[in-house]
């Protein structure tokens, strides 16, 4: 299909300057389709030469022809949003000017201060850095990482010492030793190895978790106190056998003295399809409900067609 544009001389010219000078090449490749389209050239064309698909050039000739310049010039967000905040660039520039650090020094700085990993690369740090005018030389054997550890300590107070009291202690303690689910009892150890002043990334080693987790303990912690470690846990699978399934098997297991393959089949008779667990898991809520079953080899001929009559009366 052709299009005709007919644009005017100035329309021309305006779009001749933003396909060479627009800073953002998507924009600069839009108004090159316009005025390869307005050439005469046809969108498949045209496509095939800025090497974008032919339904891309098809929605500018739509745009402009809606709305002009102003199609072309929209859609654009600048790329990804930045990792780092304005308010994280400004705690990493104090943090650059307090001594001679170098870069990696800068980001154990900013993730203990943060209490989360650091959310790009070093060179992403390093760019933004620069991007506020700071300049950086190698330094390295200007400070150790003793005198390193000892600015961290002093120039930032929230460190991953949780300053936990000793009733704190005692009740996570407690907890970690005494809980019946194991992610509780491993959550409560990570926050006291945290305390005790060990690295989040050995603590996380240590009790084989990611240290993304033991992040999100410190963070919950602080948030929300023990409250925080104890949320999060659903017991486990939802049970398999719901409480009118349950009941049922109570009654048929009363009328006679079945086995639990007897029971689990007049179960299927009655609801019309398979057991939803295995026979030890029905034998199981059984023994819950208070019933006793016993083997009963010999002393019960089973016959399912004539006992399944028996419950097809009764309420699903």
């Amino acid at each position: 299909m052709q299009y005709y544009l007919n644009l005017s001389g100035v329309e021309r010219e305006t779009l001749l300057n933003l396909s060479a000078n627009h800073m953002h090449r998507d924009i600069r490749v839009r108004a090159t389709g316009i005025l390869l389209i307005d050439s005469g050239l046809t969108a498949p064309k045209a496509a095939a030469q800025l090497k974008v698909s032919s339904q891309s050039v098809y929605n500018w000739i739509h745009a402009w022809q809606e709305d002009g310049l102003s199609a072309l010039l929209r859609g654009h967000h600048g790329g990804r949003s930045k990792l780092l905040t304005d308010a994280f660039v400004s705690t990493a520039l104090e943090i650059a000017k307090s001594g001679s650090l170098s870069l990696k020094e800068i980001s154990r700085m900013l993730e203990s201060h943060y209490g989360h990993p650091l959310p790009c690369t070093l060179q992403a740090l390093g760019a933004a850095l620069r991007r506020k005018g700071w300049s950086f030389r190698r330094n390295n054997s200007h400070i150790d990482s003793q005198q390193a550890s000892a600015l961290i300590a002093e120039r930032f107070a929230v460190k991953r010492n949780l300053l936990l009291t000793e009733v704190e202690k005692e009740t996570l303690l407690n907890l970690e030793s005494n809980h019946r689910h194991r992610d509780i009892r491993l959550r409560a150890t990570g926050i006291l190895l945290v305390n005790s002043g060990l690295a989040v990334r050995r603590v996380a080693a240590r009790i084989n978790v990611s240290p993304q987790t033991v992040y999100h303990w410190i963070h919950a912690w602080r948030e929300e106190g023990i409250c925080a470690l104890l949320g999060g846990h659903n017991r486990g699978r939802p049970r398999l056998l719901s409480e009118a399934l349950v009941v049922a098997a109570v009654e048929i297991a009363q009328a006679e003295p079945f086995t639990l393959k007897q029971i689990g089949c007049l179960l299927e008779a009655r609801y019309g399809q398979p057991l939803p667990c295995s026979l030890e898991s029905l034998g199981a809520a059984l023994r819950r409900k208070g019933c006793t079953l016993r083997r009963n080899k010999g002393r019960n001929r089973f016959q399912p067609v004539a006992i399944a009559s028996d419950f097809e009366s009764s309420p699903h």
